[in-house]
């Protein structure tokens, strides 16, 4: 398994769908399949058309290595990969004061209060705490902000066409995604020695990027739930298929059997439908529409008996489903779930109690600057270690490595009197 980075060099807009009249929005993130399209493209203009004389037969061997089922590529994402659908949240503006933000259906942890509070989730489908309704989180996180361009259509005489105006979403130069991809090391290097690759369209001015495939750990291993159960999250769509061929929710048992070593059962979901179809380049006629699992649907499967450590990474570099070489059926890792505004107050309360000192109010400056990017997290940790208290001291050491959103969350409960 190794992991792959795309830093754009130009814009890039990665398929999707007209929205309104002539707004051309792009994919969120890159399928595996454009990422394959574009390591085929490139390779293509470094050896030749494997199908063409100046292919040997050994170049046509190397092409069908790599792009017919010998590297698996998986999505690329500019954030975290799609919240699983097991995930349901408050709607925006809403559960301020709630212990939670997001809550996982899966988790059935062993403390009482706990389990109470999902399973009267699952029930009513709303909070305990605020009675408000909880929703699925179906877009993706993190996406950094996209370029609107709007241009006309050029007539073949060189003038605007009339009444022919066209906006295109497009991410910036320098957004880079990242994913996995995996495959026996002596095509991963031919891979790396392609260098830039182009994705998405209009291949002559967009989508230039520089590309870096380091080893990793394996991602989107199966979460163990329990002594027999596990959890799998697709991180990509899911293309799966009974003995006759028909589409079907659930991935297919014997697959997994064969890998996990174990009898499978579904024993619960949390998916959706979705369709996946895309453009063949090489051939220049479109991919026949596949009606697929969308990403961040969940499984929790029954195993007997209980799969060993070996069998999960083995699933989660393999993926599962049809046309997992194209990036479909990949595995997501357990979602970072956000906790809600009370839970954080509440669990750095014993900071507040610095506040009695005369310097607290210059403290709050000091890491409002560090929130918004004026000083370094390196000097303020220097004052703090200098600085009574020993929990409290210790508690703000660990305030200084919590993602921005929470920091802000306690800033704002710090300087409100």
């Amino acid at each position: 398994m190794a992991r792959l980075t795309l830093t754009l060099r130009q814009p890039a807009r990665f398929g999707g769908r007209s929205k309104g009249i002539n707004v051309l929005e792009t994919e969120k993130y890159l399928p595996g399949s454009v990422v394959r399209g574009a390591f085929a493209s490139a390779w293509v203009l470094r050896n030749g058309r494997p199908s063409g004389p100046e292919c040997t037969g050994s170049g046509r061997e190397e092409f069908i290595r790599l792009f017919e089922g010998g590297i698996r590529f998986a999505p690329l994402f500019a954030g975290p990969p799609f919240f699983p659908l097991s995930v349901v949240t408050h709607k925006p503006g809403g559960g301020e004061g709630c212990p939670w933000r997001d809550v996982d259906l899966t988790d059935l942890r062993a403390e009482p209060t706990h389990r109470t509070a999902v399973e009267r989730i699952r029930e009513r489908g709303c909070c305990p705490a605020c009675q408000e309704p909880l929703v699925q989180l179906k877009e993706l996180l993190g996406v950094p902000p996209l370029h609107r361009r709007t241009s006309v259509a050029i007539h073949e005489e060189g003038v605007a066409r009339r009444a022919q105006l066209y906006t295109r979403e497009t991410f910036s130069p320098r957004v880079s995604f990242v994913g996995n991809i995996s495959g026996p090391p002596d095509l991963l290097a031919v891979l790396r020695d392609l260098g830039e690759i182009r994705v998405g369209g209009r291949r002559t001015t967009h989508g230039l990027g520089t590309v870096r495939i380091e080893d990793a750990a394996v991602a989107g291993t199966p979460e163990r739930y329990g002594s027999d159960r596990i959890v799998l999250r697709l991180a990509s769509p899911g293309v799966f298929v009974d003995r006759t061929g028909r589409p079907v929710r659930d991935p297919d048992p014997d697959e997994l059997r064969e890998v996990l070593g174990a009898e499978v059962r579904v024993e619960r979901r949390w998916t959706r439908w979705t369709e996946t179809c895309g453009w063949h380049m090489a051939s220049g006629l479109p991919k026949p529409a596949e009606l697929a699992v969308a990403p961040g649907s969940t499984y929790v499967l029954r195993c007997d008996p209980r799969p060993e450590d070996a069998a999960l990474l083995r699933l989660a570099e393999r993926g599962i489903g049809l046309r997992r070489h194209e990036g479909f059926g990949d595995l997501a890792p357990p979602p970072p779930l956000r906790p809600g505004r009370e839970w954080i107050v509440r669990r750095y309360a014993a900071v507040t109690t610095l506040s009695r000192y005369r310097w607290w109010t210059t403290l709050v400056e000091r890491l409002t600057d560090h929130a918004e990017g004026r000083r370094t997290a390196r000097e303020l940790r220097e004052t703090i270690r200098g600085m009574p208290g020993g929990l409290e001291r210790d508690m703000l050491l660990e305030v200084l490595d919590l993602p921005r959103e929470h920091f802000t969350i306690l800033l704002d409960s710090w300087r409100t009197p």
